[in-house]
């Protein structure tokens, strides 16, 4: 059975970020010829490592309790609920009552990835998805997703994506022309 990225999510409490990685690495290789095999089998060999580090890691991680757990379940909502207020760790741990490091902790072992990095995963697909479906405004899709700056937006969102979303919309534009 052929595993799709999209289907990784799935993975998602027994997935760490680095086998994250190798498995995007893995499929979006830039290789071809002999060199790809080598990669591909790095890639493989690479994987493989982080799936026995993060094995061990399941041994050695702290018990959470259940209303952690909730508490990051409803920080992961506030999130969901508003892209254009961006809270930090610091607020969202607040506003759900629980620690900094006990919400980090929890926001790890049940999503498999840190506050920081499931925000700016989402802020950034909510993006991309608003500047291929909208003709809206670098400023208003930046706004959208917590930006106030469409500079900042653009670099955050080239730095994520490997892209300009000036890309997004250039290309949008040939295909409706």
């Amino acid at each position: 059975m052929l595993i799709k990225t999209g289907d990784l999510t799935t993975l998602v409490p027994f997935w760490s970020l680095g086998m994250e990685q190798a498995v995007k690495a893995f499929f979006n290789s830039p290789l071809k010829g002999p060199l790809a095999d080598r990669f591909l089998y790095a890639q493989v060999v690479d994987l493989l490592i982080h799936l026995v580090q993060h094995i061990n890691n399941l041994h050695q991680r702290p018990e959470i309790s259940e209303i952690t757990i909730q508490r990051a379940e409803k920080a992961k909502q506030i999130i969901l609920d508003d892209f254009s207020s961006y809270n930090t760790v610091e607020q969202l741990a607040r506003k759900v009552g629980i620690s900094e490091p006990d919400l980090q902790l929890a926001f790890k072992q049940r999503f498999g990835m840190t506050v920081g990095k499931f925000s700016k995963d989402q802020r950034m697909s909510f993006a991309h998805s608003m500047l291929e479906t909208t003709n809206d405004t670098l400023l208003s899709v930046g706004l959208s997703v917590g930006y106030n700056d469409p500079g900042n937006f653009s670099v955050a969102f080239k730095n994520y994506y490997g892209y300009s979303p000036g890309h997004i919309q250039r290309r949008k534009k040939l295909f409706n022309s």
